[in-house]
């Protein structure tokens, strides 16, 4: 079993043709589902809202064979992630927060992984023991 610490969360896309889209993501995300497409028994470790975008989150990595049982769930609304994509094709990333202003760090919403701050219960997550993304 891989275990996948990190973030799950919606990003919103500016395409270069002025259009938008929301799609969902994060690295760890993603990630856990490569792994359990391929057929690598993965486990996502992180925290989820039970908002509609945080069902629809769990209801994609479910869906894929990622299993949530150490995955925490919460009222904290989605992380959201603005992506503004160059002609390239890079991204550059911005995040909001609760009162949907652009912030560094996000606090009050469900991706902890890009707060300061982690709950007690990931105190075993070390970088001796772990990888994230």
């Amino acid at each position: 079993m891989i275990v996948v610490c990190g973030e799950a969360l919606i990003d919103m896309i500016h395409n270069g043709d002025g259009t938008q889209r929301a799609a969902p993501g994060g690295g760890p995300f993603n990630t856990a589902i490569a792994l359990a497409r391929l057929g690598v028994p993965t486990s996502f470790l992180g925290r989820l809202s039970n908002d509609g975008f945080g069902h629809e989150l769990s209801s994609r990595l479910t869906a894929d064979g990622v299993s949530l049982e150490l995955a925490t769930f919460g009222p904290e609304a989605t992380t959201i992630a603005v992506a503004d994509v160059d002609r390239e094709g890079f991204a550059e990333y911005e995040f909001l927060d609760s009162a949907l202003r652009f912030q560094p760090f996000i606090w009050g919403r469900s991706a902890w992984s890009w707060s300061p701050w982690r709950p007690r219960s990931w105190s075993w997550c070390s970088a001796s023991t772990t990888h994230t993304l």
